[in-house]
């Protein structure tokens, strides 16, 4: 593709290395977004479902479950490659003073009969595959008549197989490659050849996907990290997003997209999962990282061809040269991907509303200890006084214009009875029904530790930990997902709206 569209530049009388420059933006950087179902979904979703073996069988990954994201992302990522193309790639090349012309010539009438019977061809079976989906009693359909959870959706790697099966074999016919029956497995036998190395890894990442789910150390990593991030109160969707930043750093170094997910996702995967992030939005994450990344690398053995083709436009360019070409589409590209992914978190709300704006607190508060018998005028009570800043913050007033709660979780105070406690330690939260309301009580709690600080003569530490806003739900598309429910045959009852009074650590899961 890059050298493809260089040419189709230099035609039209621009800078080929703008051309080729978009084409691997487009094929490299942009591989993994397509409106189609590709092979990388299948791997990808593969390696994703096997490793979830390792702590909930239950838990699969379709093929089909980056699609809506993928296929968004493809007119995204094409927008701004031609953007990026026009204006900052070939304002900065100049135009184009080499000797290297256009060399262009017409298909040939056997060429063109075959395209136009490989097209008949993809006509024919997709009408087919359509035939058989709206068929009553359709094998490719579920019991209850469904397209979900379906033999078409399960089985449809070996449906694009056999599309490209019948394609290829029509233009071989055509064109006169193929002339009898045993030259399909000959052909296929010289394509397989180029595909051994990639065959031997797979063989590979299968043996250490088996061998890291016998050892459990995935699930022990997991967990251990899993635990790590809620101690740093890391558990929300940026965790994702330095998720992201990590897999792009790894992609510099480990170029294979495969050998590098069954690296990353025997302990990753398992991590989300038990932050409640389900693995198919973990493997999103991971191709967001990884794509954009993977074409500014000297390590990627593309890189050296695509280099050449450089050279036939630029003898002067090198591998910075490359590089920089390529730099802008992976910078934009990347943020692009992240505040994509995050439009379908925090905007594909349905169904589950009433997810509180909260804040979490830490507070410490220091006294000064002093025997209780003898120099008791001396001391300062930090226990008192989280005591009485407990009794506070519990005695806030309900607020006019929506819910309010507050909670204490955690006093711990004082080292023996007859000692005046110099320090207590504190844990709270409060919750709103909205982010005004939920600004508003963080104020109140300022002023009650202030006068706290007052009343008890002790130094207090207020620290806010976390923090969220409230998260309304999609009404619409949760009736859009009643419908869809109700036509499932395995399930009793729909619930189309519920109210839950939940806050940071639910707002993912909506």
């Amino acid at each position: 593709m890059p050298p493809l569209a260089a040419l189709v530049f230099l035609s039209l009388g621009r800078h080929p290395l703008a051309g080729l420059a978009a084409g691997l933006a487009g094929a490299g950087i942009g591989f993994t977004a397509n409106i189609l179902i590709a092979g990388t979904d299948a791997l990808l979703s593969g390696i994703s479902t096997e490793v979830m073996k390792t702590i909930d069988p239950a838990i699969t990954v379709s093929p089909l479950d980056n699609w809506f994201f993928m296929s968004a992302s493809t007119f995204l990522l094409a927008f701004l490659g031609a953007f990026i193309t026009d204006k900052i790639v070939e304002p900065r090349l100049g135009t184009y003073t080499g000797d290297k012309k256009a060399d262009l010539h017409d298909l040939s009438p056997l060429e063109n009969r075959a395209l136009r019977n490989t097209g008949i061809a993809a006509l024919l079976y997709i009408a087919a595959i359509v035939v058989l989906l709206v068929i009553p009693n359709s094998p490719l359909l579920n019991d209850d008549g469904t397209i979900l959870r379906s033999p078409f959706l399960s089985g449809i790697v070996p449906l694009l197989f056999g599309f490209f099966l019948t394609t290829g074999i029509t233009y071989g016919v055509t064109v006169k490659e193929i002339k009898k029956a045993a030259d399909v497995p000959q052909i296929m036998a010289e394509a397989i050849k180029d595909l051994s190395g990639y065959i031997v890894l797979i063989f590979i990442i299968g043996q250490f996907i088996g061998y890291f789910n016998w050892t459990n150390i995935a699930t022990w990593m997991a967990v251990n990290l899993a635990a790590l991030l809620h101690a740093i109160n890391l558990t929300n969707i940026f965790a994702i997003v330095l998720f992201i930043l990590l897999v792009a750093i790894l992609s510099l170094f480990i170029i294979s997209g495969s050998a590098l997910w069954s690296l990353v996702a025997p302990i990753f995967v398992p991590t989300f999962y038990l932050l409640d992030y389900h693995p198919a939005l973990v493997q999103l994450a991971y191709r967001v990282g990884e794509s954009s990344t993977n074409m500014v690398t000297p390590l990627n053995p593309y890189f050296a061809i695509i280099l050449g083709f450089v050279l036939l436009y630029n003898k002067k360019a090198g591998i910075g040269t490359l590089m920089s070409l390529m730099i802008p589409y992976t910078i934009v590209f990347l943020i692009a991907w992240i505040l994509l992914m995050l439009v379908f978190v925090f905007f594909n709300n349905a169904g589950v509303d009433g997810f509180l704006a909260t804040s979490k607190y830490d507070v410490t508060i220091k006294g000064v200890a002093a025997h209780s018998g003898i120099f008791a005028e001396k001391g300062k009570n930090a226990l008192l006084a989280s005591a009485q800043a407990a009794l506070a913050l519990h005695s806030l007033p309900p607020h006019s214009e929506g819910m309010f709660r507050v909670n204490v979780g955690t006093l711990e105070a004082g080292s023996g009875r007859n000692i005046i406690p110099s320090l207590a330690k504190m844990q709270f939260e409060i919750r709103a029904e909205n982010t005004d309301i939920n600004a508003f009580y963080e104020t109140k709690v300022e002023q009650i530790f202030k006068g706290i600080e007052a009343m008890y003569d002790v130094e207090v530490e207020l620290n806010k930990v976390g923090y969220a806003i409230n998260v309304p739900s999609d009404l619409q598309l949760a009736k859009v997902i009643k419908e869809v429910a109700k036509s499932q045959s395995s399930i009793n009852e729909v619930i189309e709206y519920r109210d839950f009074k939940s806050g940071s650590e639910m707002q993912h899961l909506s």
